[in-house]
Formats: C-alpha cells, sequence, structure tokens
C-alpha cells in the first residue's frame, strides 16, 4: 500500500513479485507545499509519477489498485455504504491485532496547531493523534513528540 505517489511509486512497483499487488491510497509526494508551489513543480512531480500500461503489467504478472475517499463519496452512489464497510473491517482487523498504525505523536486538542505544523513541515513518521486535553493531561508522559 503506498501513500506516497510521485517518484516513489515507480520503486513501489518494481518491489513487486510476480503477482504481487500495489493499492495507492495517497499522493504525499506529489502535492507540494510552501515555497515549492508552482506550476513547474507540479509539472515535474507529475512527470516523475509512474505510468504503465496493461500489456506491461500484463507480462509483469502484478496488479495495480487505486483508492480515493474523496471521489468514492462523491461520484459513486453506494460509495458511503463502502466506505462504512470499509472503516467496520478496519475496527475489526486493528481490534484483532492484524493491523498497527504506527503512532509518531499525540497532541492535546488545545495543541492543534503545533499538530498540524508538524504534519505541514513533514516532520512526522506515522499518524499524528489528538487528544481531548483532560485526557492527554493525565497520560504518564507529556512528551507530544515521539522523536
Amino acid at each position: 500500500m503506498d501513500p506516497l505517489n510521485g517518484e516513489d511509486s515507480v520503486r513501489g512497483y518494481n518491489l513487486l513479485k510476480p503477482l504481487g499487488r500495489i493499492i495507492y491510497f495517497g499522493a504525499a509526494n506529489v502535492a507540494a507545499s510552501g515555497e515549492n508551489r508552482s506550476l513547474l513543480t507540479a509539472f515535474k512531480t507529475w512527470y516523475k509519477c509512474f505510468s504503465t500500461n496493461s500489456l506491461s503489467i500484463l507480462s509483469d504478472n502484478k496488479s495495480i489498485a487505486g483508492y480515493h475517499l474523496g471521489y468514492l463519496l462523491k461520484y459513486f452512489d453506494s460509495g458511503k455504504e463502502i466506505a462504512l464497510k470499509t472503516i467496520d473491517e478496519l475496527f475489526r482487523l486493528y481490534n484483532e491485532g492484524a493491523i498497527k498504525p504506527q503512532i509518531d505523536s499525540i497532541y492535546p486538542l488545545s495543541k492543534v496547531g503545533e499538530a498540524m505544523q508538524r504534519m505541514h513541515n513533514r516532520q512526522n513518521i506515522g499518524k499524528i493523534l489528538l487528544q481531548p486535553d483532560d485526557e492527554a493531561n493525565a497520560t504518564k508522559n507529556n512528551d507530544t513528540t515521539t522523536e
């Protein structure tokens, strides 16, 4: 599963073994931010994205899929139902310990700005969680990052 896309999508595809599958569900490396935001930067990023054709996929014996929640909800009548079933399944897998999300940091809700800045600066590796202030104060370690 690839949340990065961009240049990394080529590496991800090349790492697949025969009959391997890759699912693109994000584009963290495609979205330019800050001073890098320009039409030229957007074009360079798009140009470096993975591109292939059906015959190559067939001869490589690999599978490619994509998932965009926003489009699913907006353009498909059954999008909401599919999304709710998927969320239920994810919670089931999480509760069984089959999936373990990587947590980068936990911030009290009152410091949402700091959490957003950390994400905007792409300093996080994993999820940034927000916690109601009373719960955050009750935690043993008030350190907001796991660095």
